[in-house]
């Protein structure tokens, strides 16, 4: 009758072990899906925002194919790495692949717009050259 009493209590602390590894798991894959909807609404507002500067956005077939499979490496800081990369014959890019953070893709965002004002100067110094204001 002891022994009976004593399985009916490691059973139950069993499954109540079970259970709570279980929510928290479920819990776990919850919240990082919602931390993932919650980043990638970020960068749609954040691409919305920034539209007049024309971000661009490219498949990662399309970037493979841009950077010829990642073979020219520019530099490496520390949010990602950067490669050569030809949009046409005459237009070549840097395309910066960033790691992935740990952040809530603040890092992701300031990125783009630090890149995004970059190329509006660019834009805007071509133009003064060729004596167009």
């Amino acid at each position: 009758m002891f022994a009976q009493g004593l399985y009916l209590l490691a059973g139950a602390t069993l499954g109540s072990s079970f259970l709570l590894v279980l929510v928290i798991a479920v819990y776990r894959v919850y919240s990082a899906d919602q931390k993932e909807k919650e980043n990638q609404l970020k960068i749609e507002r954040f691409l919305e925002d920034y539209k007049a500067l024309k971000p661009s956005r490219y498949s990662y077939a399309d970037i493979k194919r841009i950077t010829n499979q990642f073979k020219d490496k520019l530099g490496q800081g520390a949010y990602g790495t950067v490669f050569k990369g030809k949009l046409s014959s005459e237009f070549f890019v840097a395309v910066k692949v960033l790691n992935n953070s740990k952040g809530n893709g603040e890092e992701f965002v300031n990125e783009v717009g630090t890149m995004g004002h970059i190329h509006q100067i660019v834009q805007n110094v071509k133009q003064r050259e060729r004596g167009v204001d």
